[in-house]
């Protein structure tokens, strides 16, 4: 990562000469070449249109829309959700404490613990993400009652 240049649109936002310079060795053509310039042309725009619908904005009044647009809601409600479900089953409290708890077992050594630790924090997350799919596909794809039913039709 330290090697790594800047993206081409964080870098347009101060400086769109070092944008163009990082895109035209991103894509490995001359800065000078069409393809290079329609694409910086059109982050350029992006971010103009950005600015344009930022700048009359306070925070309260995206949080207000958060919740208040139709559409928004249900995306809102769902990063709600998936906040609460990591936090009500104890993944952070597990990973914090699973070293004293490995050790109490008679697991014993550095290397052990961060091993054992590991294995638990990336098991856990994936219990929590195999719910939230479940339940984000259970809300918008048709119950397979439904498609039974459609079918005896």
């Amino acid at each position: 990562m330290i090697l790594a240049n800047e993206s081409p649109r964080f870098l347009a936002i101060k400086t769109p000469d070092k944008a163009l310079i990082v895109l035209s060795k991103l894509r490995e053509l001359p800065f000078d070449h069409p393809y290079v310039r329609n694409e910086m042309q059109g982050i350029l725009v992006g971010l103009k249109e950005e600015r344009s619908l930022v700048s009359s904005t306070s925070w309260l009044t995206l949080i207000k829309e958060a919740f208040t647009v139709k559409s928004y809601f249900p995306r809102t409600f769902l990063c709600i959700k998936l906040m609460m479900w990591s936090n009500l089953t104890g993944t952070k409290a597990m990973t914090d404490y699973s070293p004293t708890i490995f050790k109490t077992a008679g697991l014993s050594g550095s290397s052990v613990s961060q091993f054992a630790t590991g294995i638990y924090g990336l098991s856990l997350e994936d219990l929590n993400e195999l719910f939230a799919q479940n339940d984000i596909r259970a809300r918008f794809t048709p119950s397979r009652l439904t498609i039974i039913e459609a079918d005896q039709d």
